[in-house]
């Protein structure tokens, strides 16, 4: 095909389906029922400067066999040059491959990637159980690839990158060669199979993977590896390159007293609080979660090598660094003494932290309280200092109606699970009080926003002369530290 513009609307109608060679050459597809390409067995489709938007939500491009019998083989190729692969969901890989091998060849195409997930590689509901995963093989010439990159325990991912190729995203179970023009800038803790990368090598050092602060692993056992020699590796930017299951950091230690409320900095613990954990080679490196480490709808409780149980029981997390864990408190109804355990790959660290039923906290900045006024989102800050994108203000006026957020206010209803991403807004079991110094401001709304996260809406009393003022949540007879401060400019 050469030249035109199509658009395919039908339910699980692809933009181009392949069951033979396909070439296509300057035309413009738009798909909004299904993939934006589709090849089955052992069959191709080849792309000329051609222009693809898909926007249905499932994955972009997909490559596999169906075992219907419509095409025989398994190892189908997708080769782009120039053009460009918009994949607008915000759900879902551009490229899946399934139960088959994917070749994928692109050179200088641009792509965008709503969901951020470049590749995954996984087992689909095709073929047979236990041996039905993909096996991707990725070539990028003069190619920027930016996205996460994923196989499944029975699937595989091979990337080469060649003639100043760009790769930026996170990788788990990739087997990945680069050559001298080529770079890799890692945005999460990566996991490779093998790293084929002799020429960025220098020393103790690579010069063309950034880790930005990341590390990533290889398996030492493979022969691919053995001119690595199972050492660890400084990549630019920060960050290590690493032997699976290796650890150049000492043993994790919790600094006394290093369990407290992540937002108040109140020491202890409470169910489905946000917790901050402070100590020493806690992890080794420094990582957010982001949306594609969230298993089955929730927060990780193993990140970065590092996992920490409370009472016994998984916490899920947020943030890792060698000297700080954010981590959300598990479901529980213990109260009193309770162990706080970080386990790494260099071993075990353990604290006691006091368990209460409820632990409120609010978050605050500079210790003024985080509050935002509700009719026009600025920001009362304390100091009216800038923040980039925001109006700010130093001061509230009494009579604002203001939200102020926080952690540890305990249950809701309905009931949440700790760690399930929060989706919609969800009252506190026990009602809320919050004073102004020692004015009682009147509750509009208290409960979860998000996970872990609540939010207090409230009005100002009008009787506040201009001051500054602790503001004080109480919960089911708890108070909040008396820290957090808000300024009011009065009458």
């Amino acid at each position: 095909m050469t030249g035109g513009d199509v658009t395919v609307a039908g339910m699980n109608s692809a933009g181009i389906y392949s069951t033979g060679a396909i070439r296509v050459n300057g035309t413009r597809f738009r798909a909004t029922g299904a993939e934006m390409a589709v090849s089955e067995g052992a069959n191709s489709i080849t792309l000329n400067d051609v222009a693809m938007t898909g926007t249905f939500q499932k994955w972009g491009v997909m490559i596999y066999q169906s075992m219907s019998g419509d095409a025989s083989g398994s190892q189908g190729t997708f080769t782009m040059t120039g053009g460009s692969l918009t994949y607008a969901p915000t759900s879902g890989p551009l490229f899946y491959v399934t139960n088959s091998t994917g070749i994928i060849n692109l050179k200088g195409a641009a792509l965008s990637i709503g969901s951020g997930v470049l590749v995954s590689a996984a087992a689909g509901s095709w073929g047979n159980t236990g041996s039905n995963g993909g096996n991707a093989v990725l070539t990028g010439d003069g190619q920027v690839l930016t996205g996460d990159m994923t196989a499944d325990g029975v699937s595989s991912i091979a990337v080469n990158l060649k003639n100043s190729s760009a790769l930026t995203g996170k990788l788990t179970k990739v087997s990945l060669a680069l050559d001298a023009g080529s770079t890799w800038d890692l945005t999460g803790n990566s996991v490779l199979t093998s790293l084929v990368d002799i020429a960025g090598i220098s020393g103790s050092s690579i010069s063309n993977i950034k880790g930005n602060g990341y590390s990533a692993t290889y398996d030492a056992t493979l022969a691919a590896n053995t001119y690595l020699g199972g050492k660890t590796y400084n990549l630019a930017n920060g960050g290590t390159l690493a032997p699976a299951g290796s650890s150049s950091a000492g043993a994790p230690t919790i600094t006394p007293g290093g369990v407290v409320n992540a937002a108040s900095g109140a020491a202890g613990t409470a169910p489905g609080a946000w917790i901050s954990i402070f100590g020493t080679n806690l992890a080794t490196a420094t990582a957010s979660a982001s949306v594609s480490d969230l298993a089955n709808g929730s927060y990780p409780t193993t990140f970065g090598e590092t996992s920490v149980t409370i009472n016994g029981k998984s916490a899920y997390l947020l943030y890792v660094s060698p000297v700080q864990l954010n981590v959300q408190a598990p479901d529980d109804t213990t109260t009193g003494n309770v162990a706080v355990t970080v386990t790494n790959a260099a071993g075990t660290a353990s604290a006691t932290a006091a368990m209460q039923a409820v632990m409120p906290g609010l978050f605050v900045s500079s210790n003024y309280v985080l509050a935002v006024r509700a009719s026009d989102s600025t920001i009362i800050n304390g100091t009216g200092s800038a923040i980039p994108g925001y109006a700010t203000a130093a001061a509230a006026n009494p009579g604002d109606v203001l939200e102020i957020f926080g952690t540890g206010f305990g249950a809701t209803s309905p009931a949440t699970s700790a760690g399930a991403v929060i989706s919609t807004a969800v009252v506190t079991s026990n009602a809320c009080t919050v004073t102004i110094g020692e004015a009682q401001a009147s509750i509009l709304y208290c409960g979860l926003v998000g996970t872990g996260f609540y939010q207090a809406n409230l009005s100002v009393p009008s009787s506040l002369a201009a001051g500054a003022y602790p503001v004080v949540l109480t919960v089911a007879g708890v108070r909040s530290p008396s820290t957090a401060i808000l300024k009011v400019a009065g009458n």
